[in-house]
């Protein structure tokens, strides 16, 4: 899919979906979701216009039952993209568009979430949408934090 943009969205898979239920919590209407989200970019040396985007999301966490919360998900999709323009430039293309392609692959992990979890037999988990750059300039600040 190109759609009037040189970065172009090749494919996309999902490479880890695991989701674990708390028999003894029940999911509330209003229940706060714990989201935490890892993107992990991937280019080849020799072709610096072409990466896959691993982004891992998940809800809650491992400690699910200690910390009586109703379930934990875990899932990374990868997104292989692809700059197209004709122009030769220095930039790879995560410094080019890591933004938008985040965003992408972002709305197919909401997607997976919510109709896998629908599914089976729970109600859907619906997550909300995100700003990809508040999230990027929190995991910069996050990143320069942890190295003072």
């Amino acid at each position: 899919m190109n759609y009037g943009s040189n970065l172009s969205f090749n494919t996309i898979r999902v490479t880890k979906f695991i989701y674990e239920i708390n028999e003894n919590i029940t999911m509330s209407d209003n229940q706060e979701i714990v989201i935490s989200m890892t993107p992990n970019t991937f280019v080849k040396d020799e072709n610096k216009h072409f990466g896959v985007l691993q982004l891992e999301v998940k809800l809650f966490n491992e400690n699910y039952i200690e910390e009586e919360a109703p379930f934990f998900l875990d899932i990374i999709v990868q997104g292989a993209f692809e700059d197209t323009s004709e122009n030769t430039q220095d930039a790879n293309v995560f410094e080019l568009y890591l933004p938008n392609m985040i965003g992408m692959v972002y709305a197919y992990i909401r997607s997976y979430i919510s109709g896998v979890t629908g599914m089976l037999g729970e109600s859907s988990i619906n997550i909300p949408t995100i700003n990809v750059l508040s999230f990027l300039e929190d995991m910069i600040n996050h990143q320069s934090n942890d190295v003072d």
